[in-house]
């Protein structure tokens, strides 16, 4: 056998495997053969919407949330950050969607609508005052279902806004823009409506959380501050820049380099939201006090009191159901559903969340089933659970000696190789049964240090039925300056009741002296589509 496998091969694995940790220890043969392709990252594992297919459309009517800004966190492999905030930054992930996107989850798909008959008009910044502008660039002919979801970036205003005198404008509009999707949906028609989360809680929960590629917290990142840049992306951005990461911190250029990031972001916000700061500066700004926060929290129960009012009121005209529910604002936001890019939006797993919560209540009985499992490495120990459901072991620590297996002053899994020996390693981690799902999601970030050859690699790894699959290598020479480094893995294909997942380093002897891959932010999403009786 060949002592390299390309990414996405099964690989024979004859070393000993004996864990390093005491915790537990395998009696368990582990082989690895045959040959896989590559997996795609499409619409595998997807399963067929809940009820009927529909003849009809359905309109999507929202903001950032329904649109999936940044949803897509992942940058992708091998490129400096300004790179990543160029793709990514604004970016729209549809097919991730709540409310129309392609999974099976989503709002359309569970009501039987497939992509091509979802129409998606959502915008980002969109406040009530958007929502007529919206409604009448749906397709009266076809439209049949609408889903609502407004009013958090009416919450979301600049920073010192007075909330005075809003409540009976968002009125006028709810009133023109339900008038209007009464009378041109067929009666039988449906609106689905979502109210507005808390707000003020998700900042108390975020803030002083890291959870994004830039600055040191989230609070940093929502006031732009640009003397709370990490060390990490600071050398990255210059580096992009051509600047010697090493030195780029003591040299002028440096501010040139933070003014040019700081107007990239402005200029986002602004073209966006109409504002020239971060985002929701009206709560998530630093300078708001206490009673500012209160008078916010306030008007949000306020504003989700007016929709409940208005639903029932329009509730049944021309035939239209509309039903309301207010789910949202009693559901705690939890870190691992939030976006890297920006500390703000929803990422794959939170879309998912939000689907599946409100689904829930819209049609408890067919709620489906959902999991996530989630590592930041917040904690040393191996057996750290983490957000999300519990995993179904430990991080076990398999081979030989030379090797470190350990979370790092920084928060990150360490996979390093320090013997020249020929010598393999690896750390395994068991998700358990999951064959009762119909799809499984899984992404993380990975950083490499101090790989100088090309033989230097990691392996990304996952097992089924016996078998071990390699889906990815982390080789040199080449290392990763900042943390944004990141991909998604269609884990679909690999469902089963004992599913696990390993990194596993290279035997080569030119891998040494703490050659290493570093990971962090492990997320792992399953759903299933069985009825609930």
């Amino acid at each position: 056998m060949a002592d390299h496998a390309e990414a996405g091969q099964s690989v024979a694995c004859s070393w000993r495997c004996a864990p390093a940790f005491a915790i537990w220890r395998s009696k368990r043969a582990w082989v690895m053969t045959g040959l896989i392709a590559l997996l795609s990252v499409g619409m595998t594992g997807l399963s067929s919407p809940t009820l009927a297919q529909r003849t009809g459309t359905i309109g999507l009517i929202g903001d950032s949330m329904t649109a999936a800004t940044h949803a897509d966190e992942m940058c992708g492999a091998g490129n400096e950050l300004p790179t990543c905030l160029d793709a990514k930054l604004g970016q729209h992930d549809y097919a991730w969607s709540y409310a129309g996107g392609f999974m099976s989850w989503s709002i359309a798909a569970r009501l039987g609508y497939l992509p091509t008959q979802s129409a998606n008009v959502s915008e980002d910044g969109a406040r009530w005052e958007d929502a007529m502008g919206q409604a009448l660039r749906l397709d009266p002919a076809t439209l049949e279902t609408v889903v609502i979801n407004l009013g958090a970036n009416d919450v979301c205003r600049g920073f010192g806004h007075d909330y005075a005198g809003d409540l009976a404008t968002i009125a006028h509009h709810i009133d023109e823009t339900l008038s209007y999707l009464l009378a041109v949906l067929p009666a039988g028609g449906r609106i689905y409506w979502a109210g507005i989360p808390d707000i003020v809680a998700f900042r108390n929960t975020m803030a002083s959380r890291r959870n994004n590629y830039i600055f040191r917290s989230c609070q940093a990142a929502w006031d732009l501050n640009q003397d709370d840049i990490t060390e990490e992306a600071a050398a990255s951005l210059c580096h992009a820049t051509g600047v010697t990461d090493t030195v780029c911190t003591t040299l002028a250029d440096w501010q040139n380099v933070r003014d040019r990031l700081m107007a990239r972001l402005v200029a986002y916000y602004r073209s966006r939201y109409d504002l020239d700061e971060g985002p929701c500066g009206r709560v998530l700004n630093s300078a708001n006090t206490p009673a500012d926060l209160a008078q916010a929290q306030q008007f949000t129960r306020a504003l989700n009191g007016l929709l409940a009012r208005k639903s029932s009121q329009y509730n049944g005209r021309n035939g239209i159901k509309i039903i309301f529910r207010n789910i949202l604002y009693k559901t705690p936001i939890e870190p691992n559903y939030v976006s890297h890019l920006d500390c703000f939006h929803p990422n794959r797993a939170g879309q998912m969340k939000i689907a599946q919560v409100l689904w829930k209540a819209f049609a408890p009985r067919r709620a489906g089933t959902f999991g996530v499992w989630h590592d930041d490495f917040d904690d040393v120990n191996p057996c750290t659970q983490g957000l999300g459901l519990p995993w179904a072991s430990c991080w076990y620590d398999f081979g030989d000696s030379g090797f470190e297996i350990k979370v790092d002053e920084k928060g990150w899994l360490k996979v390093q190789k320090d013997t020249g020996k020929q010598r393999r390693h690896y750390v395994v981690r068991e998700l358990g049964n999951l064959s009762d799902m119909s799809a499984l999601w899984m992404s993380f970030n990975h950083k490499r240090e101090n790989l100088d050859d090309g033989g230097d690699r990691v392996y990304f790894n996952v097992y089924k039925n016996g078998v071990w699959y390699r889906l990815d290598q982390f080789q040199g020479g080449g290392n990763d300056l900042g943390e944004h480094a990141g991909n998604y893995y269609d884990l679909t294909p690999y469902l089963s009741s004992d599913l696990r997942i390993m990194f596993e380093t290279e035997n080569q002897g030119s891998m040494e002296n703490g050659d290493r891959v570093k990971f962090d932010n492990i997320n792992v999403f399953a759903w299933g589509d069985s009825l609930q009786q």
